[in-house]
């Protein structure tokens, strides 16, 4: 029986959590892949992500280390006791990626580990344990929009996954008898599988230092299943997540190479899926960078989100905290988490600056 709890997001990327998830109109970097392929078409590099690691692991984690060590070296009743009313969440991922303009391809591993468990009296945990590797891969392109000086993007994502592991409600009576065996019965599905994503920004630039952002983003479509129906077991799919928001972006200067600006962005997500509490489908956000320095704050969800990005030569830096929603309705038990990668980065042609005529825009789009 699958658990039906958090809204699972497949992938979350530091700046994307920092601006509350609402990432979906200004995708412009490497993980416009899993948000918005359409941005990519704002990428005019050729550059190599060799290092890019990411950790991300709530607060519980801390505070109940010994608990975890403890259930992790004997699995029973007594011991998994401990952890009730407990968060323990760990993510770990990697994906070298290589960029070309418009183009994005590269190998990605991710790890996660999730366990929520509930009520003494008639104990269950919801339990998660993936294992992802496998190849994405993007591209994005700008045409002219429905009027002068708008811009339409389009773009598309695919991925070749292998996924490994289990998402389940284990009941009491499973509990009692819980061992190493039966966790390892669990994790024995693994399958391949393919997906798909779409997605589109529509850019009205409003004068020379304001542009008004549409944007909507179709993630694995018709879900993403893993291996076949002859599968005695398989992984659990990931599911489609249709969104669709708006931004501002004001640069302080004008002039399209600004890297002094605000963006403020707000969008839904989920809307495919139903019987969800419609709270729990608003993200909003705003990000604030000042030269290589950049700060976002925002509402993931029904909680707050901080985050904070220094690029300096060839090294990124971000830290994020957000909060999720771990029941189907908002403000019943929320969840907060912490999110730090360093990505280590070169330009392989130097070909990244960004134009500053208009008439090379369409030749040369910009970032934001």
């Amino acid at each position: 029986m699958s658990a039906r709890a958090e809204l699972k997001e497949f992938y979350r990327g530091t700046r994307a959590m920092g601006m509350g998830g609402a990432y979906t109109s200004l995708a412009d970097d490497a993980d416009s892949v899993f948000y918005n392929p359409a941005g990519l078409a704002l990428n005019p590099a050729y550059e190599f992500r060799l290092f890019n690691p990411k950790i991300d692991i709530s607060t519980d984690d801390i505070a109940i280390l010994s608990d975890i060590r403890a259930a992790a070296s004997k699995i029973d009743g007594p011991t998994l006791s401990k952890l009730f009313g407990k968060h323990v969440y760990a993510d770990a991922n990697i994906m070298p990626t290589i960029f070309f303009p418009g183009l994005a391809v590269g190998y990605y591993y991710d790890v996660q580990t999730h366990i929520v468990s509930r009520n003494l009296s008639f104990p269950s945990i919801q339990a998660s344990y993936l294992k992802d590797n496998g190849v994405v891969a993007g591209f994005g392109h700008e045409f002219g929009g429905f009027a002068k000086h708008h811009y339409l993007r389009f773009g598309m994502g695919v991925k070749w996954l292998t996924r490994e592991g289990f998402a389940q409600t284990i009941p009491l009576t499973s509990l009692v008898t819980a061992d190493k065996t039966y966790l390892a019965k669990l994790n024995s599905a693994k399958a391949s599988g393919w997906g798909a994503t779409l997605g589109m920004q529509y850019d009205m630039p409003i004068n020379r230092s304001n542009d008004l952002i549409l944007g909507s983003a179709w993630q694995d479509i018709g879900d993403t299943s893993f291996g076949n129906d002859l599968q005695s077991q398989r992984p659990p799919p990931i599911r489609n997540n249709l969104s669709a928001g708006l931004a501002l972006v004001h640069r302080f200067s004008p002039g399209y190479r600004s890297t002094n600006n605000l963006k403020i962005t707000g969008e839904l997500r989920h809307l495919a899926e139903g019987g969800i509490d419609p709270r729990l489908r608003v993200h909003a956000g705003a990000e604030l960078q000042i030269g290589i320095v950049s700060i976002q704050g925002g509402i993931n969800q029904d909680s707050l989100t901080a985050g904070a990005k220094i690029s300096w030569l060839f090294f990124d830096v971000s830290a994020v905290t957000y909060g999720v929603e771990d029941q189907s309705l908002a403000f019943m038990d929320r969840e907060r988490r912490y999110m730090l990668q360093a990505t280590l980065r070169f330009d392989i042609m130097g070909r990244g600056l960004r134009p500053d005529r208009d008439e090379d825009r369409r030749k040369h789009p910009r970032q934001y």
